[in-house]
């Protein structure tokens, strides 16, 4: 059975800081299919309201996949949305810090088709994406 918006919202947060970096940590993996579906059209939806709290103004994104282990997987609808965040033209540059190595395949894909070399990164440590996201 699917889990509600509010259960899912509880699996990871997003989040504006003080010095105007976008965090998108992820607390626990969503098992479901559908369940990861939903997750990730809720951190869109996320995202393009603080998008529309500042219009024009470019963003850094720092997302923490750490949590989710080794073994997770991003269904092909949820990589479509995480497409459209990465395509976004508000997204100067992400920072991805993880573990898995297939996800560490998807994110690079994601990279090279939705925004061209460079913009775009995966880091195993949090601190090096930091100094990346900040250069």
């Amino acid at each position: 059975m699917p889990k509600s918006d509010q259960e899912l919202k509880q699996y990871y947060q997003a989040f504006l800081d003080n010095n105007g970096l976008i965090h998108v940590v992820f607390a626990v993996p969503a098992k479901d299919s559908q369940d990861n579906m939903r997750k990730a059209e809720l951190i869109e939806h996320d995202i393009l309201a603080l998008y529309k709290t500042h219009p024009g103004k470019r963003f850094r994104m720092l997302v923490d996949l750490v949590p989710l282990g080794e073994n997770h997987f991003i269904p092909e609808g949820a990589r479509e949305v995480y497409f459209r965040i990465a395509s976004n033209p508000q997204l100067e540059k992400m920072a991805v810090v993880g573990l898995n190595p297939h996800l560490k395949g998807t994110i690079q894909f994601l990279a090279q088709v939705s925004s061209g070399e460079g913009r775009i990164q995966w880091f195993e440590d949090e601190v090096k994406a930091l100094e990346w996201l900040m250069a």
